[in-house]
């Protein structure tokens, strides 16, 4: 049912990013960070204590260019505005935006936190009621 939305799990900003997948901060010069999506994945299997709020390095605006998962192209850019709070409640609120043939399409999503750890947050997803 689409109106439940998904779970999406957020690899944590880092002040460098770099080429593994961490999301570039907005405003910076490094085009390499890429956000990353693993909605199978489970941020708790990694070995570390899991967190009940969104860690401070989380906290913060964040941008970056999206690949489409099938073939690898281009597919839009996404903003993402994490902010303080526990699990059970939204942390953060997302945009997807992409160009095509001069049309441009943004999509608003909203993130409950659902899990996580230190390095990585499990989030459900749903349409940004407010937008």
């Amino acid at each position: 049912d689409q109106r439940k939305g998904s779970d999406t799990a957020a690899t944590p900003p880092s002040a460098t990013a770099t080429a593994s997948g961490d999301p570039a901060p907005a405003g910076s010069d490094d085009p390499s960070g890429t956000p990353s999506a693993d909605p199978s994945g489970d941020p708790t299997d990694t070995g570390e204590a899991p967190v009940g709020e969104v860690p401070k390095a989380f906290v913060g605006t964040w941008e970056g260019p999206l690949t489409e998962k099938t073939n690898g192209q281009p597919h839009g850019t996404l903003t993402a505005v994490f902010t303080e709070g526990r699990k059970g409640t939204q942390v953060v609120r997302m945009s997807n935006t992409i160009s095509q043939l001069g049309i441009t399409v943004t999509c608003n999503s909203v993130g409950t936190l659902t899990s996580g750890t230190g390095q990585e947050l499990k989030v459900r997803e749903r349409t940004d009621p407010d937008r």
